[in-house]
């Protein structure tokens, strides 16, 4: 058997785990103050694996406007218990 885990910083999940994120969206003025705004669009992504004899997988979903490929770089971790 075995477990897998994500870093997230300083710390490490184990998979599957969700991630909440956000990135900005579109400008807009608002219109009780005319100030500039950005929106911000929110997401989760999971992040998950398969497995079979020989190959790990790992997969990536995104929920609403996440986008399908990560921009930084990702480290995982794999305990064998044997």
């Amino acid at each position: 058997s075995f477990n897998v885990y994500y870093y997230l910083g300083d710390y490490q999940k184990q998979l599957p785990f969700i991630q909440y994120e956000s990135e900005p969206g579109s400008e807009y003025k608002d219109p009780e103050t005319g100030e500039i705004k950005t929106e911000e669009h929110y997401y989760s992504k999971l992040i998950s694996y398969d497995f079979k004899e020989g190959l790990l997988t790992f997969i990536m979903s995104y929920s609403d406007f996440g986008e399908g490929a990560p921009k930084d770089r990702m480290d995982f971790r794999l305990v064998v218990h044997y």
